[in-house]
């Protein structure tokens, strides 16, 4: 997979066969604020494809080395920037927090852009 740094997002585009790459983002998470534990309410990313062959297909998170979610992703339009969430009700806590989105390429022109990924504390 071939992928560039820039100031808005991260590119990412196959180098060889087209098909699929998992990405893994760490996200930073406060589990204590002032003693109390703040668990997580809501996960979300943004991306920007540029085929509607070539799109993000899963996401994953993790606590460590423990996968705690895993969810497929649908419906994303091209040319747009589009954010995806996963929601926790009631919130969870846990002790560190890290994404990982499946792209999947369906040629090596199409490019997948990542944009930022955060996650929503609440007491």
């Amino acid at each position: 997979i071939k992928f560039t740094y820039s100031g808005w997002g991260t590119t990412f585009q196959k180098k060889k066969a087209a098909g699929g790459e998992w990405v893994h983002i760490p996200i930073p998470l406060a589990t204590y604020v002032k003693g109390v534990s703040q668990k997580i309410s809501t996960v979300e990313f943004c991306a920007k494809i540029s085929s509607a062959n070539s799109r993000p297909t899963e996401i994953d998170l993790w606590d460590v080395d423990d996968r705690f979610y895993i969810g497929n992703i649908t419906g994303w339009p091209v040319n747009t920037l589009h954010c995806h969430s996963v929601g926790f009700n009631p919130p969870v806590w846990k002790s560190s927090l890290g994404m990982s989105v499946h792209l999947s390429f369906a040629n090596l022109t199409d490019t997948i852009v990542m944009y930022k990924a955060w996650v929503n504390l609440t007491e």
